[in-house]
């Protein structure tokens, strides 16, 4: 991930064991949006079906971890229709709704770790 703002630039690279994703991109770019505001837009693959994202993330800040690494923290969420992916499995409910909504929320908590 490469990005260029006011006080944080350079190159980062995520640390998987300190971050949240609801899915696996296999490409994403990341665009700088307002003060504090970023688009990543990358494939999102379930069940042999891509489709094109694009996740806003809110930059969350910097910070020097205990190893002397500088981290950037990056949070956001984006909503699919899991239908457009295959997901169609649902139950009605005895009270006429259904059991699953269409509408799903991948929520994305990132931290990204500064390359030397």
């Amino acid at each position: 991930m490469r990005m260029i703002r006011s006080g944080l630039s350079g190159t980062y690279t995520i640390d998987p064991a300190h971050s949240r994703f609801g899915f696996v991109a296999r490409h994403a770019m990341v665009k700088h949006v307002g003060d504090a505001g970023f688009e990543v837009t990358g494939q999102l693959t379930i069940r042999g079906v891509t489709r094109e994202i694009t996740i806003p993330l809110e930059f969350a800040g910097t910070a020097v971890d205990v190893q002397g690494l500088t981290r950037a923290g990056f949070e956001g969420s984006t909503v699919i229709n899991r239908k457009d992916y295959g997901v169609s499995f649902n139950a009605v409910l005895e009270t006429g709704g259904v059991m699953i909504c269409e509408k799903i929320t991948l929520e994305f908590d990132l931290s990204a770790v500064k390359n030397a």
